[in-house]
């Protein structure tokens, strides 16, 4: 799915987005560390699986990532010899870094 990069930019800085976050690390599914590398040391960010529910997310199709591995993440699906999603290269990252 393309998504126009101002429109994110500007979800990402609203209400909306900010109480789907809030949601998410007040549910079940948020543990305390980067999904990837396992840190609970570091400040994390909330990571879309997929876009398209962009602006009706479940909880289900977020993750909390560290900035390392959120860069990471989108380095590895930027490369086309990989054809990962957003979900495939977290696991691969994940997987990798042996959790």
């Amino acid at each position: 799915m393309r998504i126009d990069y101002k429109d994110y930019r500007a979800y990402l800085r609203s209400d909306e987005w900010k109480a789907v976050k809030k949601r998410y690390y007040r549910s079940k599914l948020y543990k305390g560390h980067c999904y990837c590398c396992e840190n609970p040391d570091v400040p994390l960010q909330i990571h879309h699986k997929s876009y398209n529910r962009l602006k009706r997310e479940n909880l289900h199709d977020l993750l909390p990532l560290c900035g390392d591995c959120h860069e990471k993440v989108h380095l590895i699906v930027k490369d086309k010899e990989n054809r990962s999603t957003l979900w495939g290269a977290a696991r691969r990252l994940r997987k990798n870094l042996g959790n």
